[in-house]
């Protein structure tokens, strides 16, 4: 079973890109998610102009 970081936010659970990776290689998340954090990551961080960030997001599409 796979989850999204939906069921992070609705726990109020704190979450990162540590959490991301850990959850990736636990096989609980799907490589969507990624894309979906590296978004939400972006637009709380508009002054990122990190490369790898950016071609995650457009993952997302």
């Amino acid at each position: 079973m796979k989850y999204s970081i939906e069921v992070l936010k609705t726990y109020n659970i704190h979450y990162d890109w540590k959490t991301i990776y850990v959850g990736i290689n636990l096989d609980l998340i799907s490589y969507v998610e990624i894309s979906k954090y590296a978004v939400e990551f972006l637009t709380n961080h508009t002054e990122c102009e990190n490369s790898l960030i950016l071609e995650l997001a457009w993952g997302a599409g």
